[in-house]
């Protein structure tokens, strides 16, 4: 009896000893995948934030490049890239053999047709007003897709609402002390002509509807990118590649009825390779920019796409030669701290990320990530027609 005592007393102790062993194995590997996913994590969260970073300064050298020698109009100018884009956007949707999931046609030429005004109507704007005033007020965009967001069940959370408030008193202080005035920038004469039509406060009345209509243009296409990647689950490299052709074709109808043919065929084989480059660039800028919102969700999105809003305000403000009053400057910094309001959720989604603790969709943003498909080549557009209108005189 007692020897049988000793044996069990020992093989509970074993039992016990193997399975602490076994504990501290699983809690081992548990910590090694937990830090080699971080690792990855980390990895691409910095290849992203560069590669956005990247491709969007190269294409604003390239459209510089382009529009130093001869003015391109906006239809122009969207049915070169928009075509080049669409070409390459199926190349790579081939080469990295994404699946072919559902496609409805018709929710994406109504996509195509909404993200083609969005882009259009905001470079109408700009005729009207500068590229900074455009820029803070195309990050009101939230407003209507919370609107629309709200109308269909919608909810926020409160920073969401306090970040709009804090936007839109920056944004109304910088149209208050709008002045428009800007310094010669390397050697190029502003007109008079330019400045008193961009003065005149009918016209930048004007400016400001058209920017009311891009901004509902962008609620429409939000709330249906986010239909179509729930919903139908459509390919990001597929939806871009018919996006593109589709805003392509109504590029082209505007092209015709514009006269602008000839000025198509005569800037493309003049600057065919800038464009090529060109292109490439803004299509994989757009491939970041879908990665990103898929691998890392909405809120990263957000915070890389106001790193790109500051980054573009900075160079417009030294490159452009903008002179900026005491309510402007004001008026700058307030709508900038209203956008940065949402870096403030960065560490919580970043860790939660890591530890699968986080679910991937986070709503605190997504209002200002959708709608993202054409905001790459209609932000470059924009630069090009401002960088246009300093050279030309129109």
């Amino acid at each position: 009896m007692l020897t049988e005592g000793v044996e069990e007393a020992h093989q509970h102790s074993a039992l016990v000893i193997s399975l602490q062993e076994s504990n501290r194995c699983r809690k081992s590997i548990w910590w090694r995948d937990c830090k080699i996913a971080c690792d990855h994590t980390k990895r691409d969260f910095l290849c992203c934030f560069l590669g956005i970073l990247i491709t969007f300064t190269a294409n604003g050298f390239l459209l510089e490049k382009v529009t130093s020698h001869r003015h391109i109009g906006e239809f122009s100018l969207t049915f070169i890239l928009c075509g080049l884009n669409a070409l390459i956007a199926f190349g790579i949707h081939r080469f990295t053999r994404e699946t072919n999931a559902c496609t409805p046609h018709l929710l994406i030429f109504v996509l195509g047709f909404f993200a083609f005004g969005s882009t259009v109507t905001s470079v109408i704007a700009l005729r009207y007003m500068n590229f900074i005033t455009r820029i803070l007020g195309k990050s009101c965009k939230a407003i209507p897709i919370m609107l629309i967001g709200r109308s269909f069940g919608k909810t926020y959370k409160p920073e969401k609402y306090v970040s709009i408030c804090i936007l839109c008193i920056g944004v109304a202080f910088f149209l208050i002390g709008t002045r428009n005035t800007k310094a010669p920038v390397s050697g190029k004469q502003v007109s008079e002509s330019v400045h008193c039509s961009q003065a005149e406060p009918h016209n930048l009345l004007f400016g400001m509807i058209t920017l009311v209509i891009s901004l509902g243009c962008d609620g429409v296409t939000g709330a249906m990118e986010d239909h179509l990647f729930s919903a139908y689950h459509v390919g990001t490299l597929r939806l871009m590649y018919f996006v593109n052709l589709w805003k392509c074709l109504f590029a082209a109808v505007g092209v015709i009825l514009t006269g602008e043919s000839v000025r198509v065929h005569e800037s493309f084989e003049s600057f065919i390779n800038t464009y090529l480059l060109l292109s490439a660039s803004g299509a994989f800028g757009q491939v970041f920019v879908f990665i990103t919102l898929s691998r890392f969700g909405a809120l990263t999105t957000s915070i890389f796409g106001t790193c790109r809003k500051v980054v573009s305000v900075m160079v417009s403000v030294v490159y452009f030669g903008h002179i900026l009053s005491q309510k402007q400057t004001a008026g700058l910094l307030t709508a900038l701290v209203g956008i940065g309001i949402n870096w403030f959720p960065l560490k919580d989604h970043f860790q939660g990320y890591c530890f699968q603790w986080y679910s991937q969709n986070d709503e605190i943003c997504v209002e200002e990530s959708v709608g993202l498909l054409g905001e790459l080549e209609e932000t470059l557009i924009i630069d090009d027609m401002e960088s246009s209108t300093v050279g030309h005189g129109l």
